[in-house]
């Protein structure tokens, strides 16, 4: 019908929008990264001479406080080994390995 049609039409103008506005914050993200490094320390990085995380930090956009799947930052000098557990996440070319921190 001209209405689903209507409605499909509009989810992909939607999408189109929605996937322009996501490659441009990507692209002042990179740029605003790569800006804070040191350019020795990412040569180190990628050589693999040092060790590097990125981490992503996200805020609750709604008024309510968080609840379910809470965001937290710690030193990790100051958690006991014991707090954490191991999983791997299997790429298409690798293996990486992450960890869950167990509440306290």
């Amino acid at each position: 019908s001209d209405t689903l049609k209507n409605i499909l039409e509009q989810r992909q103008k939607d999408r189109v929008v929605a996937d322009e506005k996501q490659k441009e914050i990507e692209e002042k993200s990179e740029s605003d990264f790569q800006s804070l490094l040191d350019p020795t320390l990412v040569t180190e990085a990628i050589a693999g001479k040092r060790r590097y995380a990125l981490i992503n930090v996200w805020r609750n956009i709604q008024h309510d406080p968080v609840y379910r799947s809470p965001l937290a930052c710690v030193d990790a000098r100051t958690m006991p080994w014991s707090d954490l557990r191991t999983f791997q996440i299997h790429y298409a070319d690798r293996v990486g390995e992450n960890y869950f921190v167990c509440p306290s």
